[in-house]
């Protein structure tokens, strides 16, 4: 083992029965952890990570379920706390494959499965420590790329350094640094990424819906895919707001373009308006990464949706063959 010194460390237990809970309690002790806080409930953590974000986080999903998952998303998605880089572990008994589905969702670090020793939650945390921090950024998802299947858009998404607090303080090296400087560089450079994946997702699903719109359907997949677009486009609104850079024409187009497709789902939009959903996508596109064409764009777009209509079609016709 490196010589580390984790007495500065911060970490937080979510373990609702006493036995675990010391475990991991003597485990992070062998480590020289001391500065340790437990939570018996989700409301509490959540409560404790606002105040103060710690290093480590080691929870067990079994106590909160699909709860505990959202609340590392939140944490992942800068909705909670003031570091989503804070590494976490998640325990669970049964390491099924819907769980596991879903914990390679959320963003956690590592799945530890029980009964586990106290060495083996010691050699995690070390692994932790010992591994560099960088995040995958895609539509729905940032974390650390550690899914088996491929994730879309992985192969052209390069990974994002971020800070590693638990590595920092280990290494006697966080008096040295100015971590909230270290994490704004991090969520600036994410938050970009996150705009340019949320304008194309946005052009995709208007594009997608368009020709149903455009026929006065308010059903099926193609509505579904308007109120996604809707949502996504809440969602790239709050990121203009923590993005360190002036995109005053991208947020405008942004907002009319969310106007837009509300009148839609309202029943109140023109034909001018439903004309208008692929030109204002495409040029938020645009305005979001200005080095590239509008022409060029476009066509990456109508491109996926056509592979993307393909696709539905083959599925159709394996689901009528089977």
């Amino acid at each position: 083992m490196a010589d580390y010194d984790f007495s500065k460390v911060d970490a937080y237990i979510l373990e609702p029965e006493s036995g675990a809970r010391r475990l991991i309690r003597n485990s992070l002790e062998v480590l020289s952890v001391t500065r340790i806080a437990s939570f018996s409930g989700l409301n509490d953590l959540r409560e404790g990570i606002a105040k103060e974000t710690p290093d480590l986080l080691i929870c067990d999903i079994e106590s909160a379920d699909s709860d505990l998952l959202r609340l590392i998303h939140s944490t992942r998605h800068g909705h909670l706390g003031t570091n989503p880089y804070l590494c976490v572990i998640v325990t669970t008994w049964a390491a099924t494959k819907p769980l596991v589905d879903r914990f390679t969702n959320c963003g956690a670090d590592a799945l530890l499965i029980k009964p586990f020793s106290i060495r083996q939650l010691a050699d995690r945390v070390i692994a932790l420590t010992d591994a560099p921090r960088h995040f995958i950024v895609t539509n729905d998802y940032i974390g650390p790329d550690r899914r088996r299947a491929p994730r879309e858009g992985v192969s052209s998404a390069p990974l994002v350094e971020v800070p590693h607090s638990l590595r920092l303080k280990a290494t006697r090296t966080f008096s040295k640094t100015d971590l909230p400087a270290l994490i704004d560089n991090a969520d600036r450079e994410i938050n970009e990424r996150k705009l340019v994946r949320h304008a194309f997702q946005i052009a995709f699903l208007l594009e997608f819906a368009l020709p149903d719109l455009l026929a006065g359907r308010q059903d099926g997949l193609a509505w579904d895919h308007l109120l996604r677009a809707i949502t996504v486009l809440d969602e790239t609104q709050r990121r203009f707001t923590r993005v360190n850079r002036t995109l005053p024409q991208a947020e405008a187009t942004c907002g009319a373009l969310k106007g837009l497709a509300q009148r839609v789902k309202d029943g109140k939009a023109s034909a001018t308006d439903l004309a208008q959903l692929r030109p204002r996508s495409i040029e938020l596109m645009r305005m979001i990464s200005p080095h590239r064409r509008a022409e060029e764009l476009a066509r990456e777009v109508s491109d996926a949706v056509a592979g993307y209509r393909r696709r539905l079609e083959e599925l159709a016709k394996a689901k009528q063959a089977g």
